[in-house]
């Protein structure tokens, strides 16, 4: 990777962080309300813009961060990395249907 790939790559997956630990965290009284923000949209719309290139991925592939996938998305680990791989690595997520 050159290195502004590099640096975007470092500024997108803290933000993907960020958002995560947001909107799975349950709020702690005084600390964070809850403010109703369960999805990135709402995180976009209520506590900070996020970039173009995640809502693009959010919009396209119905990616909510909240220990779901798409069916489509499923297919895709499976087919790159081997189901091996995917029962190892997100046992613990709920599958959903595709966006038609």
């Amino acid at each position: 990777m050159t290195d502004v790939e590099k640096n975007t790559y470092h500024k997108l997956q803290h933000e993907l962080h960020k958002i995560y630990s947001y909107i799975n965290s349950a709020p702690k009284l005084n600390v964070r309300p809850n403010d109703g923000v369960q999805t990135v949209e709402a995180y976009n719309e209520k506590i900070h813009p996020v970039s173009d290139i995640i809502l693009k991925v959010v919009f396209d592939f119905n990616f909510t961060l909240k220990k779901t996938m798409t069916k489509k998305i499923k297919a895709s680990i499976i087919t790159l990395l081997g189901e091996d791989y995917f029962n190892k690595k997100f046992s613990g997520i709920e599958i959903i249907d595709d966006i038609e």
